[in-house]
């Protein structure tokens, strides 16, 4: 049998995990992992960087050590790129600029401390907000649920009931792209290019809807915007068996799964 060599996109945390010894390198070697500007953004504003230089570095050494490549873009960017749009660049030389450092650097001084502490209350407040607005608007979506229900005089369960009808989860699916095309009003999204994106967020608003408890946090919300890097021929490693990987499944997505 022929190795498989389609190009496997990585969750962040795969990278401090080959870096520890917690995933054997054998995984990794042979293989086109890549990075994405999720992950560059996101070892560029860690607490780490403050509470354990030493984890972050040699993570950040590993990702350059068996990373092949990479997605320089920023989420919605990428989607421009993939659709036939020219993509604006983003932060991505400056990301790689501050992880040159890290590498180059076995202790951080107090400068780079003060810059790092900036970044991660930076990032930390952007994907706060992020999280929060998607949170709003999904509260929005469940109350709307609740009036229409109650005007039927149904419980959450038939809405739950209805939507397993595979016609009634094309309609949501629909409903998700109007909303992913909101963001990017000015062009004609290449689903196709997408569709682990697409067909996982959709899950997670699903799920949203009718789990009152479920709410998706900052971490989440990056998990779930590092899927647009993974193409139709491409996989995902995760090593986190936490909700963004369960509801790929649930999407019908587990052929995009690396494991190894």
């Amino acid at each position: 049998m022929a190795p498989d060599i389609r190009p496997i996109v990585c969750d962040t945390n795969i990278w401090y995990k080959l870096s520890d010894g917690r995933i054997p390198i054998i995984h990794a070697e042979d293989k086109t992992l890549k990075l994405t500007h999720i992950t560059g953004y996101e070892f560029c504003s860690t607490m780490n960087a403050i509470r354990d230089y030493d984890q972050l570095r040699k993570a950040v050494i590993a990702m350059w050590r068996f990373s092949f490549g990479n997605h320089p873009y920023p989420p919605l960017e990428h989607i421009k790129m993939v659709s036939g749009y020219k993509p604006n660049k983003g932060q991505w030389e400056h990301i790689r600029h501050l992880l040159g450092i890290v590498v180059s650097n076995e202790k951080p001084n107090s400068a780079f401390k003060e810059i790092a502490k900036e970044a991660y209350n930076d990032f930390a407040s952007s994907k706060r907000q992020d999280a929060q607005w998607f949170n709003d608007f999904i509260a929005d979506q469940r109350e709307k649920n609740k009036v229409r229900l109650k005007a039927l005089s149904k419980p959450i369960s038939e809405y739950k009931k209805r939507m397993a009808l595979p016609s009634a989860r094309q309609h949501h699916l629909e409903k998700t792209k109007e909303l992913i095309n909101s963001w990017l009003p000015e062009i004609s999204i290449n689903w196709e290019a997408v569709e682990l994106f697409v067909l996982t967020f959709d899950e997670w608003i699903f799920q949203l809807e009718i789990q009152s408890n479920l709410k998706m946090n900052a971490s989440d919300w990056d998990d779930v915007l590092n899927l647009i890097y993974v193409g139709p021929n491409c996989l995902y490693w995760t090593d986190d068996h936490k909700k963004t990987k369960a509801f790929l499944i649930n999407a019908g997505c587990e052929n995009y799964l690396y494991n190894p």
